[in-house]
C-alpha cells in the first residue's frame, strides 16, 4: 500500500517550488540583452559532445558583469529545466564545477545565489556528479555563505548541503567534517532570526544528514549537538502544520535509533510533548512523533518506562486502529516492545484496552501484513510471559485470542505465521488451568482446518516444520486425524447397518457431556477402575462396552485422555486386543490406539515400542473391514509423526497392506481405499527432514500411476488422495524421470482442469514438478499440453491453483528458448500480468508471476524480440502496478525484470521508459526509495539507483 501522505523528499521538494531571487537578472542575453530560455530549446546550449556552448562557457569567464551574470542564470536555468543527470554532465564536462564553486566567495550576492543553485542541482544528479560538486571545493565555501545578507543565498547554499549529505554516507561525512552541519543548527537554534522560508530548508537539511543508513547513521557524537536545538524548537512550536516541526520531529526519530541519543533525548523531558503528536491531525508528525516513543521502548525497561508514564498506553488506543497503514504498523510495533518489557508494563496493555484492537488487527483478512505482524509479535510475546503465576494466559483467552490466532493463520507472510504458531504452541504446551478451554476454542473457531490447510499449502508444507509441536508434521496430521474420525464416528452412529452402529448401541455410544467423559478419569489421571475391570472381563459384552468408553474419551478428548490410558496400563491391554479373534475388539483397539497416537511424538512412540506395527498389518489378513480401516488410518498417522516413526512403518513392512490396497482397488471398499491413500500421503509427507528415498518411491510409482490411469470417476476422493502423494514423490528428480517414463504426463495434465480444486492442485504441482527439473522433463511436459492448460488454471477462482499454475509457468520460462515462446506463443503473458496488476490478488500468485517477468525480461537481454513481445504485452503497466506489493521478494524480482528492461540497450528502449513512467511507475520507485518500511531495504536502494539511471528528475530535490 503507497503512503501517499508521507512527508517525502521528494514531496519536500515540490512543496518547496519557488520564484527566482528578486535580484536575479533574467532579462539579459549575451548578445541581446533579453533572456529567451522559455522561447528557445534549451538543449541547444548543449554541444554534441556533451558540453556547454562556447558562448555561454566565455560569458562566464567574462568581466563584464552583465554578460557574466546573464550567463550564469543561462546555466541556472538549463540545470532547472532538464533533468539533472542530462544538464549536470556537459556543465561539468565544460570545466565549470570550479568556476562556479569560485562565484560563491564573489562579493556579489547575486553571484553567490545563483552559483549556489547552480550546485544544488548538480548535486541532485547521479553520485558521481554530486561527488564532483564536492570535489571541486563546494562545501567550505557553501559553509562560508552563513551568515550573510541574502537569504536566497543562504537556502540555495542549505539546499545544496542538504543533496550532497542525502546522496551517500561518504558525501554525508565529508559535509559533517567541514563544518556542513553548523549553520543548520544556527538558524533552526534562533528561527526568530530568519525568514520562514529559511527555517523549512534548514529544517529539511538537517533530516537529509540523518536519512537512515544500514550500519552507517551519525554517531552520537555528532547528534547530541543536535538534541537541544531540536527539543528547544519541537517545545517553543504550536503550529502543528508548521514544517520545520514536523522535520524536527522526523530528525529526533532518527537519532533516537541510537540506545544512547535515545536517553539524552528522554532526559529533556520532551516524552510527554511527543506523546501529544501522537494524536495530531498532521500525518507526517504524528507518524514520526509515534516512531520516535517507539525507539524509547525500544531501548532499556527504564526508557519503556518513561513513555508508558509519559501516556503513551492511552494514545495507542487512537492509533491502533487508525486508517494509515504505517500508523497502525508503528503502534503495533510500539506496543510489542511494551510487551516485551517487565510483567508490569506488559499489563498496561490490558489495563487500556488495547488487547482487543490488537487482535482485530491479527483477525482482519483484509488487513496489510505489516501491522498483521506487528500485532502478531504482540501476541507471541505476550503468551510467552504467561505462566500459572499470573493472569495473563486467562485474559488473553477470555479477550479471544484463540480466535485471533485461527484468523490470523491465513495470512500469508511467513513471517508472521511463525509468530503465531509460537504463541499457540506457548498456550497449549504449558501446564495451566485454563489449558483445556483455550484448546476448545481454537478447535470450534476453525484451527484445526487452518493447520492442516498450512500442512498441505504449497509455499507452506515444508517450511514450518521447525516450530515444535502445533504446527510440526505429527500434529498437523494428528489434528487432520482426530477430526476426520469424529467425522466418520457420527456417520457410522447414524447409520445401523454398520457393524459398528449396532454394537455402539448395544453398549451406550456417545457420553452425554463432558462432565460424563470426565467421570471416566480419576483425580490421580487413571482411568476409573470400574472401565479397567471391564476391559479385563472375561464376558464380551462387557469387554467390549468398556473398551468403547475408552475409545470414545481418546475421541473426544485425544489430549487429555491418553495419560490415564498410560497410567492404567491399558497401552498393551489394547496391543494385545490386535491379535484377537474376535474382530470387533480388534477394530476398537485398532481405533483406541489410532487415537493415542494422534497425542504427543512420545505417545506415538510409546504405541510402537509396544510392539503395535507389526500386529497392525498382520490385520490385513483378516477380512474385517472396520478392522482393516482402523489399521490403515493408524499406520498412517503413525508414519505421519516423524521421520523416526514412519522408518520404522516402512522397515517392518508396513507399506504393502496400504499398496496392495491401492493396487487392488476393487477388492475393498472405497472406504478402504480413501483410508490407504490418506495413509500413504502420511507417510510420503514431505515435512520430514528427509524425504522417502526412490529406492522406496520407485515401488510406490507403479501402483499410483496404475490407479490414476485406471481412475476415470474424477469426483472420486481416493484420486485425489493419490495424486497428492504423486505430487510428494515428484520433488525428486529420479522419481520424476520414472513418473514420465510410464507415459502418465497426458493424464496429469488432463486432471489439472479436474473440477475439484484439491485434485487440479495436486495433478498441477506434479506436473509442475516436472518443470522444475531437467529441460526434457520440461519439454515433456510442455508437449503434453500443460501451456494450454495453463490457461484455465492461471485464471483460477482457487488461490493454490493460481499459485501453482505461475510456479509451474516460471519453470517453463527458466526453461530452453523454445519452452520460454510456448508462454507467448499460448497467450499465457497477458494471465500472468493480470495477476500481477490486480492490486486485490493474494501475495503468493503476485509472487510466482513476478518471477516469469523477471526470468522472461532476463531472457530478453541476449533475446530482445522477447522485450519487444512483452512491451507490446504491457508489461511496463504490470511492473509499475506490481511494484504496489508489501512484498520484498516480489519487489526484487519486479525490480530485476525492470532493471533488465531498461538497463539493456535495444530499439524499444525509450518506449517501455515511457510507457512505464506514464503507468505511474516513477511514483511507485519514488514511495519505495522513501517510505520508512522499504527506504533502508534492498529494494529501496535499487529503486534510488533506477531513478537515477533512467528518472534522474526524480531522484533527488533539486531547487526548482
Amino acid at each position: 500500500m503507497e503512503i501517499t501522505d508521507e512527508p517525502t523528499l521528494q514531496s519536500q521538494a515540490d512543496d518547496r517550488t519557488e520564484t527566482e531571487p528578486d535580484s536575479a537578472i533574467e532579462d539579459v542575453d549575451l548578445n541581446d540583452g533579453v533572456d529567451r530560455s522559455d522561447d528557445v530549446d534549451l538543449r541547444s546550449y548543449i554541444t554534441e559532445d556533451s558540453r556547454i556552448i562556447p558562448d555561454i562557457v566565455s560569458g562566464i569567464h567574462s568581466m563584464d558583469r552583465e554578460v557574466r551574470l546573464a550567463a550564469t542564470v543561462k546555466v541556472r536555468r538549463l540545470l532547472q529545466k532538464l533533468p539533472p543527470e542530462e544538464a549536470a554532465e556537459p556543465v561539468i564536462n565544460s570545466g565549470l564545477l570550479e568556476t562556479v564553486v569560485g562565484l560563491l566567495s564573489s562579493d556579489d550576492l547575486e553571484f553567490r545565489a545563483e552559483a549556489a543553485w547552480i550546485l544544488t542541482n548538480v548535486a541532485s544528479g547521479t553520485s558521481e556528479q554530486a561527488g564532483a560538486v564536492v570535489e571541486a571545493g563546494a562545501i567550505p565555501k557553501l559553509v562560508a555563505l552563513f551568515p550573510c545578507d541574502s537569504t536566497d543565498a543562504m537556502d540555495n547554499a542549505l539546499w545544496a548541503l542538504g543533496n550532497i549529505a542525502g546522496d551517500s554516507e561518504r558525501l554525508r561525512d565529508l559535509a559533517v567534517q567541514e563544518g556542513g552541519v553548523k549553520p543548520v543548527l544556527d538558524i533552526l537554534d534562533a528561527p526568530e532570526k530568519y525568514t520562514p522560508k529559511l527555517l523549512d530548508t534548514a529544517s529539511w537539511a538537517l533530516t537529509c544528514f540523518l536519512t537512515p543508513r544500514r550500519d552507517a547513521d551519525l554517531g552520537y557524537g555528532v547528534t547530541r549537538h543536535m538534541i537541544p536545538v531540536l527539543i528547544k524548537l519541537i517545545n517553543n512550536t504550536t503550529d502543528e502544520n508548521s514544517e520545520p516541526l514536523v522535520h524536527a520531529v522526523q530528525a529526533l526519530n532518527y537519532i533516537s535509533s541510537n540506545e544512547t541519543a535515545a536517553e539524552a533525548v528522554l532526559a529533556t523531558g520532551i516524552a510527554p510533548r511527543l506523546i501529544e503528536f501522537c494524536t495530531a491531525k498532521n500525518y507526517g508528525l504524528q507518524f514520526h512523533a509515534l516512531r520516535c516513543i517507539g525507539q524509547f521502548t525500544a531501548g532499556t525497561e527504564a526508557s519503556t518506562e518513561a513513555a508508558i508514564q509519559a501516556g503513551l498506553p492511552a494514545v495507542l488506543r487512537t492509533c491502533i486502529p487508525s486508517a494509515h497503514v504505517d500508523i497502525r504498523t508503528s503502534a503495533c510495533w510500539v506496543a510489542s516492545n511494551i510487551a516485551a518489557g517487565s510483567l508490569s508494563q506488559a499489563q498496561s496493555l490490558f489495563d487500556n484496552d488495547l488487547i482487543p484492537l490488537i487482535l482485530h488487527v491479527i483477525s482482519n483478512q483484509e488487513e496489510e501484513i505489516k501491522p498483521r505482524h506487528e500485532a502478531s509479535w504482540i501476541l507471541s510475546t505476550l503468551v510467552g510471559k504467561g505462566k500459572e503465576g499470573n493472569d495473563i494466559l486467562v485474559r488473553l483467552v477470555q479477550a479471544n485470542c484463540m480466535e485471533a490466532f485461527v484468523s490470523g493463520l491465513s495470512s500469508p507472510d511467513h513471517r508472521t505465521l511463525l509468530m503465531l504458531i509460537e504463541g499457540i504452541e506457548n498456550v497449549v504446551d504449558k501446564q495451566w488451568t485454563g489449558r483445556e478451554d483455550a484448546l476448545g476454542r481454537f478447535r470450534i473457531a476453525g484451527g484445526v482446518g487452518r493447520l492442516v490447510a498450512l500442512r498441505d499449502g504449497p509455499d507452506t508444507r515444508g517450511t514450518l516444520r521447525t516450530n515444535s509441536t502445533i504446527i510440526s508434521q505429527p500434529h498437523q496430521l494428528k489434528l487432520q486425524r482426530n477430526s476426520a474420525k469424529y467425522h466418520r464416528y457420527i456417520m457410522e452412529n447414524a447409520d445401523t447397518s454398520s457393524p459398528y452402529g449396532q454394537h455402539e448401541d448395544k453398549v451406550g455410544t456417545e457420553p452425554d457431556s463432558h462432565t460424563e467423559l470426565k467421570s471416566f478419569i480419576t483425580d490421580d489421571l487413571h482411568v476409573v477402575p470400574e472401565i479397567v475391570s471391564g476391559i479385563h472381563s472375561t464376558d464380551r459384552e462387557v469387554r467390549l462396552a468398556a473398551t468403547v468408553k475408552v475409545r470414545i474419551l481418546l475421541l473426544q478428548w485425544p489430549e487429555a485422555g491418553a495419560q490415564p490410558v498410560f497410567n492404567s496400563g491399558l497401552l498393551e491391554t489394547f496391543n494385545g486386543m490386535l491379535s484377537s479373534d474376535d474382530l470387533e475388539l480388534c477394530a476398537e483397539a485398532a481405533w483406541a490406539l489410532t487415537n493415542v497416537v494422534s497425542g504427543a511424538s512420545e505417545q506415538a512412540g510409546a504405541v510402537v515400542e509396544a510392539g503395535a506395527i507389526p500386529k497392525l498389518i498382520a490385520l490385513f489378513l483378516c477380512n474385517h473391514i472396520d478392522a482393516m480401516d482402523d489399521a490403515l488410518w493408524a499406520l498412517g498417522s503413525i508414519g505421519g509423526d516423524s521421520q523416526q516413526l514412519r522408518d520404522l512403518v516402512v522397515q517392518a513392512g508396513g507399506l504393502k497392506p496400504i499398496l496392495d490396497t491401492l493396487d487392488t482397488p476393487e477388492n475393498y471398499t472405497r472406504q478402504t481405499v480413501d483410508t490407504a491413500s490418506w495413509a500413504l500421503s502420511c507417510c510420503i509427507n514431505p515435512g520430514m527432514e528427509e524425504d522417502l528415498g526412490y529406492e522406496v518411491t520407485r515401488h510406490i510409482i507403479l501402483v499410483l500411476i496404475k490407479f490414476i490411469k485406471n481412475t476415470i470417476d474424477e469426483t472420486l476422493g481416493s484420486l485425489t488422495k493419490v495424486l497428492k502423494p504423486l505430487d510428494y514423490i515428484s520433488s525428486d528428480v529420479a522419481a520424476v524421470e520414472a513418473i514420465l517414463a510410464t507415459g502418465i504426463a497426458p493424464r496429469l495434465v488432463e486432471l489439472c482442469s479436474a473440477k475439484q480444486n484439491e485434485q487440479r492442485y495436486h495433478a498441477l504441482r506434479c506436473v509442475g514438478q516436472f518443470t522444475a527439473g531437467t529441460d526434457a522433463a520440461t519439454e515433456a511436459a510442455v508437449q503434453a499440453g500443460l501451456p494450454t492448460a495453463l490457461r484455465f488454471c492461471i485464471p483460477s477462482e482457487h488461490v493454490g491453483t493460481r499459485i501453482s499454475a505461475c510456479w509451474a509457468a516460471s519453470n517453463i520460462a527458466a526453461g530452453s528458448l523454445s519452452q520460454a515462446q510456448s508462454l507467448f506463443d499460448n497467450d499465457l503473458i497477458p494471465l500472468i500480468f493480470r495477476v500481477l496488476s490486480i492490486k486485490d490478488e493474494e501475495m503468493k500468485p503476485r509472487n510466482e508471476a513476478s518471477w516469469v517477468l523477471s526470468i522472461l525480461t532476463g531472457k530478453g537481454q541476449e533475446h530482445n524480440d522477447f522485450l519487444v513481445r512483452l512491451v507490446q504485452a504491457n508489461c511496463m503497466e504490470a511492473l509499475a502496478a506490481g511494484l504496489s506489493t508489501s512484498s520484498s521478494s516480489t519487489l526484487s524480482n519486479l525490480i530485476e525484470g525492470l532493471e533488465n528492461v531498461v538497463d539493456t540497450q535495444w530499439s524499444g528502449r525509450e518506449d517501455a521508459l515511457e510507457r512505464f513512467k506514464v503507468a505511474g511507475g516513477v511514483a511507485r520507485l519514488v514511495t519505495l526509495r522513501d517510505q520508512p518500511r522499504t527506504r533502508a531495504t534492498l529494494a529501496g536502494r535499487r529503486a534510488l539507483g533506477l531513478l537515477r539511471s533512467h528518472f534522474p528528475e526524480f531522484a533527488k530535490c533539486p531547487r526548482v
